[in-house]
């Protein structure tokens, strides 16, 4: 991979372009993911404040945009697929918390973990991944260790700037006991207190400002965000009509000996494979049985890939 990548004009022009462009060159120049996690009650601009960002950071080195309001995934399943398809270095994958409120919380911390093993597995394609959640604490613990930006939204401005705000953590790992340590970017600021009258200067967090995008593909993600979560309102109310508890109307794998799990993807070879003719865990993920049922789950999905290699 190319070291002497410059950043392109229309990240570092931006607001925080300099801390911003260290993220883009980590998957243009160095062989990395990175991953942010914007957190916060609803309200406080997370969706939006990605998605712009989004639009910045998804570029090559020529600055032009590749970032579109279909890149935005409200479905576990959905995204999973994107992240494991085939893209170019730097690519952007959004996945929006407005869906993730209609699982079960048992399900959502299920789905979370085999995010997290799907991330460990795709450092070779260089991404960029981004996560809304309505709190850090509903990703599983190898998640929240690969996790390299933590942003807390904190509040909107909606009478003077019209933007959001929000806190940025850096997060790292100890090698040695495995415990999570969040970095704040601080910034000197003058204190006074009139009590005392005491002046003087301090390190306090500090306060990123985020901007939303063009109205354009603002209304095209509110299309997009609509058409799919009307596609779950539509399981969730299949599951209900079928009276089958499963996690999000879409009837739980079948249980099947790995030996035989595996048999039977051999047998559809050509159907889990990808263009290149690699084995592809989301195509494995697809196989469905004579009803009509899926087979396999992601867990299972990347153990038969490994088992096939």
């Amino acid at each position: 991979m190319a070291t002497d990548v410059a950043t392109p004009k229309n990240v570092i022009n931006y607001k925080y372009g300099e801390f911003w462009g260290k993220l883009w060159r980590e998957v243009h120049t160095k062989d990395g993911i990175v991953t942010l996690v914007f957190c916060g009650k609803r309200g406080r601009g997370k969706s939006r404040s990605m998605i712009q960002l989004a639009r910045i950071l998804d570029c090559g080195p020529d600055g032009v945009s590749r970032f579109k309001p279909e890149d935005v995934k409200f479905d576990v399943l959905e995204f999973l697929k994107g992240v494991t398809g085939k893209y170019p270095h730097g690519k952007v994958h959004v996945l929006d918390d407005a869906g993730l409120h209609m699982y079960k919380s048992d399900a959502l911390t299920a789905m979370l973990k085999n995010v997290s093993k799907v991330l460990q597995g795709i450092r070779y394609k260089h991404p960029i991944i981004m996560l809304s959640l309505p709190h850090f604490k509903q990703l599983v613990l190898d998640a929240r260790s690969m996790s390299d930006v933590y942003i807390e939204m904190v509040y909107v401005d909606r009478k003077k700037t019209k933007r959001a705000y929000g806190k940025i953590q850096i997060l790292k790992v100890s090698p040695f006991t495995s415990d999570l340590y969040r970095n704040n970017l601080l910034k000197k600021q003058s204190l006074f207190n009139p009590v005392s009258e005491i002046r003087g200067e301090h390190w306090m967090p500090m306060l990123f400002e985020f901007q939303k995008p063009p109205k354009e593909f603002d209304k095209e993600y509110d299309r997009v965000k609509n058409r799919e979560l009307d596609k779950i309102n539509e399981q969730i109310i299949a599951s209900v009509e079928l009276g089958r508890d499963d996690e999000l109307g879409v009837n739980k794998p079948k249980k099947m000996p790995f030996a035989d799990a595996v048999e039977y993807a051999k047998k559809n070879m050509e159907k889990i494979k990808d263009r290149r003719g690699v084995i592809n865990t989301s195509k494995i993920m697809l196989l469905k049985d004579e009803e009509g049922q899926q087979m396999f789950s992601s867990t299972r999905a990347i153990q038969i890939r490994a088992a096939l290699r």
